[in-house]
């Protein structure tokens, strides 16, 4: 597992993910949907605030392990 931080370019070792039930529903379907599909390697799951990204949480498969630096 890696957890990368795209706007400082850097990984992240301590993270916390708080989701509501709704949140966490969509992306159970989002990761069963990756799973079932070969085609699919990557899903976003985004927040917009009156039209803009407020947050967005990219979860991909990757064919090794990842080992953090």
């Amino acid at each position: 597992m890696r957890i990368w931080d795209y706007e400082a370019g850097r990984n992240l070792v301590d993270v916390g993910l708080e989701l509501t039930r709704g949140e966490a529903e969509e992306l159970a379907v989002y990761l069963r949907r990756m799973l079932e599909r070969e085609d699919l390697d990557k899903v976003h799951v985004t927040d917009l605030c009156r039209g803009l990204l407020a947050r967005e949480l990219t979860v991909s498969l990757e064919e090794r392990p990842v080992v953090a630096a």
